[in-house]
């Protein structure tokens, strides 16, 4: 669980990175969609194996929280 919330601490921070980038020094950095897709999939492949191993109630939870922290970080 600590290095689920150091990843999402890291995907935060560069989007504040690039966030500050744009606005600071006009500085526009590429984003590769495929790599994004990838892991997109990955994501979703291992958070339906864990409602499998978890069971519904528990993970689902889970499932909308990361995907919201994720989501909010990438979209910065």
């Amino acid at each position: 669980m600590c290095s689920l919330a150091l990843c999402s601490l890291y995907i935060w921070g560069e989007g504040i990175r690039r966030l500050v980038l744009h606005f600071t020094a006009g500085v526009i950095e590429d984003v590769d969609g495929q790599v994004m897709s990838i892991i997109a999939a990955i994501g979703v492949a291992v958070n339906i194996a864990l409602a499998f191993v978890l069971g519904v109630e528990v993970s689902v939870v889970y499932i909308l929280c990361v995907h919201i922290i994720c989501y909010s970080a990438y979209m910065l």
